[in-house]
């Protein structure tokens, strides 16, 4: 009888077990497949890509999606050292990761980090008013549609455009939705975007990647939107509409804002005009309650004007749709501020080339004197054209 008593520790360590006269290596088999499976693991756990955001890529805007495949449970992703929000594994992107990452503006280091792996790429977050030339339009940004990539996707994406994709009667007709459907989940939606037609800005087949937007925003815009004749015969025109850049002010896609507007009336023309901002905010300072109430846009149109700087109106009409002559004096008779003093029609002093207004007295926006005034007493603010 042979007793089965506990293996020795040479044999669980990989030492010979005895049959006989013959001698097999079971410990050293047992430990050469522990170690091959436990390499096998650790190559597999660092065994990712970045197929988007491509290194070096560049985007206009403050975002950019990210695509990692194989999906993977303790995946990590860091801008500029940052963590991002954790990604959500949908099944319908099979085995890969779909995210969208906030960017700063200039360059940005994604980190991307499974396990003790790292993997890092370089995208540039260019401003939405950097200048295009005309005929030098640059195919920016992460190139998911060109062949490569496109092979990666259609694993799981229809990737061919067909009838229902040019013209699709609900969402799911789309193919452009079973990705860019964040695009589509705003509160106020481009009219293209709201009916799922992509392919009424981006051009199927154009220079560089698929369905790129291969005009000059305005020139695009203006397909659709006669901004360029409604502007064309007014003096002065806004800034980023005179240089062409619809989208420095409305995103193409939607927003939360009406007219799909990058951010609320003020807030968005502050981000411009900055030293007015600080102004109006300043701790002493009065400001205009039509700016607190309505924003900028009720005195100034934000594409053209007749009327610098953009006013809807000339200053002094402008004034008197809110404040009632009748409450300052009858203009015509000259009462205001005083019986025979001009309020129009006549050279500002200090300024010869332009017309005395209400605004050569009141600043417009905020002052740190009552009645939105220049100077903080009359006295001064006489002597500023009055020297005697």
């Amino acid at each position: 009888m042979v007793a089965n008593g506990p293996k020795s520790r040479t044999e669980w360590l990989g030492g010979a077990s005895h049959d006989g006269d013959a001698m097999r290596p079971v410990g050293l088999i047992r430990w050469t497949l522990l170690i091959c499976l436990i390499v096998a693991c650790a190559a597999d756990a660092g065994a990712f890509e970045v197929s988007v955001p491509v290194d070096g890529s560049s985007v206009h805007g403050s975002s950019v999606a990210i695509v990692v495949r194989p999906n993977h449970p303790d995946l990590r992703v860091a801008v500029n050292g940052e963590l991002q929000e954790p990604f959500v594994s949908n099944p319908r992107y099979g085995n890969s990761a779909h995210g969208r990452l906030t960017l700063m503006p200039g360059d940005n280091i994604v980190t991307v980090s499974v396990g003790a792996d790292d993997h890092q790429v370089r995208v540039q977050s260019r401003p939405y008013y950097g200048l295009v030339k005309k005929n030098n339009r640059e195919n920016s940004g992460s190139p998911f549609h060109i062949p490569e990539r496109e092979r990666e996707c259609a694993e799981c994406h229809r990737m061919v455009v067909d009838a229902a994709t040019r013209k699709p009667a609900i969402r799911s007709d789309s193919i452009c939705t079973s990705c860019h459907d964040d695009l589509t989940r705003s509160d106020f939606l481009h009219g293209p975007v709201g009916a799922f037609i992509c392919l009424a800005c981006h051009e199927e087949a154009s220079d560089g990647p698929k369905y790129s937007v291969v005009k000059v925003e305005s020139e695009h815009c203006n397909g659709c939107h006669k901004t360029k004749q409604e502007v064309s015969d007014q003096r002065y025109v806004h800034g980023p509409l005179a240089v062409g850049k619809c989208i420095v002010c409305h995103d193409p896609h939607g927003s939360q804002v009406k007219y799909q507007l990058h951010d609320a009336n003020s807030a968005l023309c502050f981000g411009c005009h900055v030293q007015l901002k600080h102004e109006i905010e300043a701790e002493t300072a009065i400001s205009h309650q039509v700016i607190r109430d309505q924003g900028c846009t009720a005195c100034h149109d934000p594409h053209a004007s007749q009327h610098s700087p953009h006013l809807r109106q000339s200053a002094e009409e402008l004034c008197i749709s809110c404040h009632d002559k009748n409450n300052l004096g009858e203009y015509t008779s000259r009462q205001h501020p005083v019986i025979g003093h001009p309020s129009r029609g006549v050279p500002d002093p200090r300024q010869l080339d332009q017309q005395i207004s209400c605004t050569t007295c009141h600043q417009p926006h905020s002052s740190a004197a009552p009645g939105l005034l220049r100077a903080e007493d009359y006295l001064q603010l006489c002597m500023q054209c009055h020297k005697k």
